[in-house]
């Protein structure tokens, strides 16, 4: 598949060289053949330069790049992203993403940035949860932002019955509220946890925690 690109991108007519590298990447990304996935990216990346394609490419290439813990370059090809095609269907994603490799980089006032938007989706919107949900989370190491944090996931409680991140926002309402000192709201976010989610992967950390507090 590779010797198909190299000898395509020799040619004249751009189409079949993009319409190539396309599935090339895809059906190597999807196998997780990564290294021929990067190698089909970049060329389209190359080749393709102002073409809706190359959004694809970047957000390919972001994804391999963070996968394999190069938070440099993910970031990079993110910041391109969001700076090329602010539009694009995809752009709240990508701005999540791009503040998850932000923050792997201990870049948190960019992530924050990055994040905040986020409070102005419409309730609806299907990426405002998980947004939010890590604009509080990047709050709870730092004291200066933890009232920030603790009004955020208390939003997320109230504005939303149910949703995928509930345990999740439900723990760190938890912790955030025992920070902040106030030990009845605390107990009771640690309560709702275990006595709703079960199987939750917080469900033993919310037990524990109520067990400190009992005492």
């Amino acid at each position: 598949a590779w010797q198909q690109l190299q000898r395509l991108s020799n040619e004249k007519e751009s189409a079949p060289l993009r319409h190539a590298a396309e599935v090339v990447a895809e059906d190597a990304y999807a196998r997780e053949d990564f290294a021929l996935a990067r190698s089909a990216f970049e060329l389209l990346k190359r080749t393709h330069p102002a073409e809706q394609s190359l959004a694809r490419a970047l957000t390919g290439l972001a994804w391999i790049a963070k996968r394999e813990s190069r938070f440099e370059e993910a970031a990079l090809y993110y910041q391109e992203f969001l700076d090329r095609f602010p539009d694009d269907v995809d752009v709240w994603k990508v701005r999540l993403a791009y503040a998850e490799t932000l923050a792997e980089l201990t870049r948190v006032e960019e992530a924050r940035e990055t994040l905040e938007p986020f409070e102005q989706l419409p309730l609806d919107h299907s990426d405002r949860v998980r947004g939010l949900y890590q604009l509080a989370l990047l709050g709870k190491e730092h004291a200066q932002w933890q009232q920030e944090s603790t009004r955020i996931a208390d939003a997320l409680l109230q504005d939303y019955d149910d949703f995928e991140l509930r345990d999740a926002v439900l723990y760190l309402t938890g912790l955030l509220h025992l920070r902040n000192g106030d030990n009845e709201t605390s107990q009771q976010a640690f309560s709702d946890l275990a006595d709703s989610y079960p199987q939750s992967r917080y469900w033993s950390d919310a037990v524990y925690r109520l067990a400190e507090l009992a005492h």
